[in-house]
């Protein structure tokens, strides 16, 4: 479960009220057992601007199993957007990381959240095996401190 302090946590409230999201392409696969959602979405908060790909694992039966955000645009949004969507899935991402698309040299930052246990080494490689490499690992708590100097920024 993620934990805030209530200061940063009453600013990202705000920053969730003020956030507006919209659908750019999505898509849907059935599989044995589950759904796969994909979406490109733009984020937008005040004159920021980001982009983001989702995908979302869905089991029958058991909701939620994996989601993936990709984002691309201001850093203090996304470690917002990050904390945020940690809150609204009630759990810290699993593992966060600057990646490279290795065709198109195109850089973003990606949450990873799980519902059960994965081998991220495997996960990674799997990450690899489709054109990405992963250049910087990042921590929880500079997503954490970064978002808490782009909060104060905003809303004081």
């Amino acid at each position: 479960m993620l934990k805030l302090d209530p200061e940063i946590g009453e600013k990202l409230e705000k920053f969730g009220d003020e956030v507006r999201i919209r659908l750019v392409d999505s898509g849907t696969c059935y599989v044995e057992g589950g759904i796969i959602r994909q979406e490109m979405v733009d984020v937008l908060f005040r004159d920021l601007y980001l982009e983001g790909f989702t995908t979302i694992v869905l089991r029958k039966g058991v909701g939620w199993l994996s989601q993936f955000m990709s984002m691309r645009g201001s850093v203090g949004m996304i470690t917002c957007m990050i904390l945020y969507l940690s809150k609204v899935l009630g759990e810290e991402p699993k593992i966060i990381y600057m990646d490279r698309d290795t065709r198109t040299d195109i850089v973003d930052i990606t949450a990873e959240w799980y519902r059960e246990d994965i081998d991220l080494n495997l996960r990674m490689e799997i990450h690899k095996a489709f054109g990405f490499k992963a250049e910087k690992m990042i921590q929880l708590k500079d997503i954490v401190e970064e978002a808490r100097r782009f909060l104060n920024e905003w809303y004081e």
